[in-house]
């Protein structure tokens, strides 16, 4: 791919979240749209969140051989669309408290936390999961259903809790990736 296409937008994540019905999910940009100048963030729209600017979860981001790269957002009905020189990353509000990221060509998938202000704990769930639980509130366990999964998520013994994190998610021997985001009200665990 020479270039990237931006032109099979549907509508500006600017004016209006990527989200689903009944889904407390919701993907919004900062910044702007255009290719190398996308930032996306996945977040909670629980009401305790929303009032106390605690709304964003993680910053989404495309990684190849280890570094970052840039994106284009295009946004669908049913999907949002990560562009990058390398090929997409898609990801979908598969159900009310399930979203699922595919990926191709070798790309890789982060999940950062952006600040410490949440009071988060992130553990492994069983072989090939981690779960991060925010403000005690609510759980997302983070599987991939193609490709395995690494984390870096230092524990804070001052504050008992994590401070920032990431959670990697890296292609199979062909090169896809296929990863399941979920939500949980307590306790999460790996479907």
């Amino acid at each position: 791919m020479d270039f990237v296409d931006e032109s099979g937008r549907f509508a500006s994540i600017l004016d209006c979240p990527f989200g689903r019905r009944g889904s407390y999910f919701a993907f919004f940009s900062t910044g702007s749209e255009r290719f190398g100048r996308a930032y996306v963030y996945l977040a909670t729209c629980h009401g305790l969140s929303n009032v106390s600017k605690k709304s964003k979860m993680f910053n989404i981001q495309p990684m190849y051989e280890g570094e970052r790269v840039p994106y284009a957002i295009i946004m669908k009905p049913a999907e949002l669309i990560l562009r990058t020189l390398y090929g997409d990353i898609r990801i979908c509000i598969a159900e009310e408290k399930l979203i699922l990221f595919q990926g191709e060509n070798n790309l890789h998938l982060r999940f950062a936390t952006t600040t410490e202000e949440f009071d988060r704990v992130t553990k492994p769930r069983g072989k090939n999961a981690w779960e991060t639980e925010f403000e005690f509130a609510f759980a997302t366990v983070i599987h991939p259903i193609t490709g395995t999964i690494t984390a870096n998520a230092p524990w804070d013994w001052d504050r008992l809790r994590c401070g920032k994190c990431t959670i990697d998610i890296h292609p199979d021997e062909s090169g896809k990736l296929l990863c399941s985001l979920e939500e949980f009200m307590h306790s999460g665990y790996v479907r």
